[in-house]
């Protein structure tokens, strides 16, 4: 289950997630203003308070980073 973690005034989140849509990829939106353990898990596992980021398993990728995000999904 690939997941986005995002809020819902981000600009950057809503192009990720419309990227996904196209795609037909499956996610799980989780919203980190809205959870707080969320946004706890997303810092320590990236580092940064900064959304979307992007869950492929282990992988993260801050920021819509449209070449990479092809790349972890082979698309």
């Amino acid at each position: 289950m690939f997941k986005v973690y995002s809020t819902p005034i981000c600009p950057e989140c809503a192009k990720l997630k419309q990227f996904l849509n196209e795609k037909g990829i499956i996610f799980q939106e989780i919203d980190v203003l809205a959870d707080k353990d969320a946004a706890d898990f997303v810092v320590e596992n990236t580092g940064m308070r900064k959304v979307p980021v992007f869950q492929a398993g282990d992988a993260f990728i801050v920021g819509f980073n449209r070449l990479e995000i092809e790349k972890t999904l082979n698309c």
